[in-house]
């Protein structure tokens, strides 16, 4: 297989796509990495195969090239666009779930905070917790629990319950790199050209899907 990168000269742009003998009929098969190459090649009018030789493409092949290329940036775009729609709503979610445990938080402390100024004895993980949210709420707390006449006992952590909506988050999270990882699919054009008995024609052009376009975060 030859590949070919073209240079830009004489106003023209730059092409890439390779080219491969289909066998002894004379047909070769050229392919583009993208419909933006088969758009240069349009522009040209003409493309390079082995041992040098330029093949100058008939009408009738850039009319075939041209709707091509349409069907396939049209493809494309609908692939991308389902794919940014899949990828928000992730982002979406994990930001919901984000709000949302930081929310039941934020109610875990007042409720830690409440217990604890009636006097009663919560777990060491939720006083922690207490005291690295708002170490003057916690003192406050401690101080009202210590004039308090009864001392119920909590066995069962609220913290514990948080950490449960922190893995969720996390799981949210890692369904975004899933999906960013994943990107999209873009169509890859393909033509055969015969170029036995007389002039070159254009006997098959057909599109492939390929993965393209990962997101960063």
């Amino acid at each position: 297989m030859a590949v070919f990168n073209i240079p830009a000269s004489d106003g023209q742009k730059a092409v890439r796509y390779s080219t491969k003998q289909m066998g002894e009929g004379g047909n070769i098969r050229v392919r583009f990495p993208d419909s933006a190459e088969v758009h240069r090649v349009i522009e040209n009018g003409s493309i390079e195969v082995d041992g040098g030789v330029t093949l100058t493409l008939s009408e009738e092949a850039i009319e075939k090239l041209k709707e091509t290329a349409k069907n396939a940036d049209k493809q494309t775009e609908q692939n991308a666009k389902a794919h940014w729609a899949e990828f928000n709503g992730a982002v979406g979610d994990q930001q919901a779930k984000g709000m949302e445990m930081q929310a039941d938080a934020e109610a875990k402390m007042l409720e830690i905070a409440r217990r604890i100024s009636k006097g009663g004895i919560v777990p060491a993980k939720d006083e922690q917790a207490l005291a690295e949210y708002n170490i003057d709420m916690y003192q406050m707390a401690k101080q009202m629990g210590f004039m308090a006449k009864e001392h119920e006992k909590y066995k069962k952590s609220l913290m514990e319950e948080n950490e449960e909506m922190a893995e969720g988050v996390k799981e949210a999270g890692e369904r975004v790199d899933e999906i960013a990882g994943e990107g999209y699919t873009a169509q890859r054009v393909e033509m055969e050209i015969s170029t036995g008995g007389g002039e070159p024609a254009v006997v098959d052009i057909s599109t492939a899907e390929v993965t393209v376009g990962v997101i960063p975060r």
